[in-house]
């Protein structure tokens, strides 16, 4: 089985769904955007993608969190830790913005440098993190 990375996750995440129409389609907090809300999909991504709230009436909070079902050692440390509603990265979606494509991949991007900073941070020594293996090249930033 290839190894789970935070950016395997989010690549998956983003090819498999339109998130365009589904962070627009997001409305209420606390509920998941992507992937749908199953066994099969929970164990696959590792990951999901809630709708937090929305401020001004333009820019909508997106969460990225680990789920129950994960089995990356790096996702259960983090979830012992935090639990499966911590927040491994929250974005600020642009609900107006002129290119809304070129806003979810720059939420994403975003997302994602959090989210593997958060996991190399939640190792307990950069040894244990290359030795987990797991998480895929640490943050240089």
């Amino acid at each position: 089985m290839a190894r789970w990375t935070v950016k395997k996750a989010m690549d998956g995440l983003a090819s498999s769904y339109n998130l365009v129409q589904r962070f627009l389609g997001a409305s209420v907090p606390g509920r998941r955007i992507v992937p749908p809300q199953n066994k099969v999909s929970d164990e696959n991504s590792q990951v999901r993608l809630d709708v937090g709230e929305k401020i001004d009436g333009r820019y909508l909070i997106i969460k990225l969190q680990a789920n129950r079902q994960a089995t990356a050692s790096v996702l259960l440390k983090f979830i012992k830790k935090y639990g499966t509603h911590g927040d491994l990265a929250v974005g600020k979606f642009d609900t107006k913005a002129e290119d809304l494509e070129a806003e979810v991949e720059r939420v994403c991007k975003d997302m994602l440098e959090q989210a593997e900073k958060k996991l190399c941070y939640t190792q307990l020594t950069y040894s244990t993190y290359l030795r987990d293996g797991d998480v895929g090249v640490p943050p240089t930033h």
